[in-house]
């Protein structure tokens, strides 16, 4: 296949899409931070990138050393890269990056230090990154220190003298950490103040001399924030305009303007510009070209594909083979058996990283549910907070749907929950909570003192976990077990006598 020519020293924008192929377009802008050079009047059109990419996953792109670098998740969870070199105008073609990440998301990249530094997030929640060299190798893959508890790609930039690296956690807040050159140490992560609904990964870039932090909501807007050398954020704001985005967003600077991209309800790449110079958002407009397509694989429409076949869970493994792609699969079961739609905990884990708008919506029509507004806040809020309570969703719900009742909230829930979509759990002494993890059988730990709630694994074996001494003649599905304690905040608080007066005197666990 004929390489892309790409025209002048790195001066061209690219757009990178997951469809069937990678689309590249050039379109004519300088690099991020570029001097504001005069911008073509058109994109040279959609091209694919030669040989295949073989992603499952969104690309990152960045420059280093005088050649464009692109990076893909691959089938096997390996970070795969190819280098488009201006020299000889041609791609290098696709290869492994060296070493095993266990990787669930899209990469991200960013040159900091005379060196070119890859992330990805691994099906722990855990950041991995690797160091490119002018020298041509790899440093080797570590992980970044801290647990950063990373529901979706990362996103990094260089600003202040640091490298800034972002993810949103799996409570929907978005994390940072920052990497010190001088010292080569990180700052820990923390969380960026102030609730963005935050349901995909964040985006960055540096534009007027402020690092600008995008991300996307449940109901399709873009919210954006903005650290300064000062060492503080702006606040969350919403990008004007029906952005209508199915995806998270991208970022960079070019013609002297902050170029802000997301996918479109129909598919095809949406663009908003802000100029420093006035303040203002150009609005929202369509790229011109083909639609970008998200690949999803079916699995067999089989019962045994969840295990149901007779009503009763399947005693095989739920883990995958060894070599197994982790790639996230969404079953479209029926409403049945939609509570084996995340049965393992591994599944559950990719999910969790990868739960997108249209994710929720696959979910809503594969329990042959309707898919509403409502439906997908409901969701999008359980999801970003996992354990909450009815008043908290509708709090959440409202920031995004300020119209919706709360009887609409509670009617959804009850939906959702009979659906098997949610969970809906009730600890001795609490209101009733929900989650969106269902269908792995995990259990909970519950502080005693302030009420905090945390997932623990399967305790023993397979799924129902426990076998029970004497079943009675019961077909046993599910068994649910609390463990009681004090969280690691408590333990540290000093000790009060206004102690929660649910407190739980039992030590033992209840089954």
């Amino acid at each position: 296949m004929r390489a892309i020519k790409v025209g002048g020293p790195l001066r061209r924008l690219s757009v990178v899409v997951l469809g069937a192929a990678l689309l590249l377009a050039p379109a004519g802008a300088a690099e991020a931070g570029g001097s504001g050079q005069p911008q073509p009047s058109s994109a040279s059109g959609w091209a694919p990138v030669p040989d295949p990419a073989r992603a499952r996953s969104g690309p990152a792109a960045v420059p280093y050393a005088g050649d464009l670098f692109l990076f893909v998740r691959g089938p096997g969870g390996e970070v795969r890269s190819n280098r488009y070199s201006l020299t000889a105008d041609a791609w290098s073609g696709w290869t492994a990056v060296p070493g095993a990440t266990n990787s669930v998301t899209a990469p991200a990249a960013a040159v900091y230090g005379g060196e070119l530094h890859l992330f990805t997030t691994t099906v722990t929640g855990r950041l991995r990154t690797n160091r490119y060299s002018t020298t041509g190798t790899w440093s080797g893959w570590t992980t970044v220190p801290g647990i950063a508890n990373a529901a979706t790609a990362p996103a990094a930039a260089v600003y202040g003298g640091e490298l800034h690296l972002f993810a949103r956690a799996a409570g929907g807040q978005v994390r940072t950490n920052r990497l010190s050159a001088p010292t080569g140490a990180w700052s820990g992560w923390t969380g960026i103040p102030g609730a963005t609904n935050s349901v995909t990964a964040p985006a960055a870039a540096v534009y007027g001399g402020e690092l600008h932090l995008f991300t996307t909501t449940v109901t399709g807007r873009l919210r954006t924030n903005r650290y300064s050398t000062t060492g503080t954020w702006s606040g969350w704001t919403t990008v004007p305009g029906a952005a209508g985005a199915r995806s998270a967003p991208a970022a960079t600077v070019y013609g002297g303007e902050l170029r802000l991209f997301a996918r479109g309800d129909d598919g095809q790449v949406r663009s908003n510009s802000l100029s420093a110079t006035t303040g203002a958002w150009s609005g929202w407009t369509t790229l011109a070209g083909p639609r970008a397509r998200r690949r999803h694989r079916r699995p067999p429409s089989t019962a045994a594909s969840c295990g149901c076949s007779s009503g009763a869970p399947s005693t095989a493994s739920t883990r995958p083979a060894s070599g197994c792609s982790p790639r996230p699969v969404l079953v479209h079961p029926s409403p049945r058996c939609a509570r084996h739609l995340m049965h393992s905990r591994r599944k559950w884990s990719i999910l969790r990283t990868v739960a997108t708008i249209s994710d929720f919506e696959r979910l809503l029509r594969g329990a042959a549910l309707r898919v509403t507004r409502p439906r997908l806040a409901v969701l999008a809020a359980v999801h970003a907070h996992p354990h909450a309570d009815t008043l908290s969703i509708f709090g959440a719900v409202r920031r995004e749907l300020p119209e919706v009742s709360h009887q609409a909230v509670y009617d959804v829930l009850r939906a959702l929950t009979a659906a098997g979509l949610l969970r809906r759990i009730e600890p001795s002494g609490s209101v009733a909570r929900y989650e969106s993890r269902v269908g792995d059988n995990h259990h909970h730990v519950v502080c005693r003192s302030c009420g905090a709630i945390a997932d623990v694994d399967c305790a023993a074996g397979e799924s129902p976990c426990l076998t029970a001494s004497d079943d009675r003649g019961f077909s046993i599905d599910e068994a649910e077990v609390t463990y009681w304690g004090v969280c690691p905040g408590c333990v540290s608080a000093p000790a009060t006598s206004g102690r929660n007066e649910n407190t739980r005197q039992e030590s033992d666990r209840r089954v």
